[in-house]
Parts: structure tokens; sequence; C-alpha cells
């Protein structure tokens, strides 16, 4: 089953990131998802070497944005510890916003002031 979240970093609006991964059968909703990855993470810094450096790098608050950086590809250290914890296909996205906002609420498709015509 494919899954996709957002990942949002508040109160600033000027990133994001949208993780998708497939995951098995038993992986249900966002917080099975959290616990799944946190388990492969804290296995992977307490028993590799590049776990533990990468945790070190990150000052010990490793987080989504570390997680876009690091090796979490299929056969590597990372990957094949979240395969065992039914996570494949990770895919992480990291959106960067500087300019001016485009809101989500925006309506669309009419000039201002105009009306649509029956």
């Amino acid at each position: 089953m494919k899954v996709k979240f957002v990942v949002v970093r508040e109160p600033s609006d000027d990133v994001a990131a949208v993780v998708t991964a497939e995951v098995s059968t038993d992986v249900h909703g966002i917080d099975q998802f959290l616990e799944r990855l946190n388990m492969a993470l804290s296995r992977w810094f307490s028993e590799t070497p590049e776990g533990k450096n990468e945790w070190e790098a990150s000052s010990h608050d490793f987080n989504i944005g570390d997680l876009a950086c690091a090796n979490y590809t299929k056969g590597s250290l990372l990957g094949n510890l979240l395969l065992e914890q039914g996570i494949a296909n990770l895919s992480i996205e990291t959106l960067y916003h500087d300019g001016p906002a485009w809101r989500y609420d925006k309506v669309l498709g009419l000039n201002a002031g105009s009306e649509v015509s029956a």
C-alpha cells in the first residue's frame, strides 16, 4: 500500500516535506508509520557507524531534513532497516518557499469581481 504524508514546520510555512513510501499491510496511518520509521532509525543510530555519525552530525536533533539527506535507498544500511519495518521505496521531497505566498484557499478560475454566467 502506498502512503503519502506532508510534514510541515510550524509556525513557519517556508519549508515542508512530502514523504511517500510503500508500506506493508500491517502499517495503518501516520502513527504506525512514524513508529516503524523511528524503530528503524533507532537501530540505525545505535547499531551502525553511519547512523551514529548522522545522529552526532545532527547534534542529536535528527529530523525530516536530515533524513532527506541520508542514504535510505534500497540496499543501504538504513534502507534494509526500513524494509525490516515494512517501509519500502521511501521518498522525501523537501519544498522551500521564500517568495510571495499562494494560499491554499485562493479562489481560482475567476477574474476578481467577475460573475459566472449560467
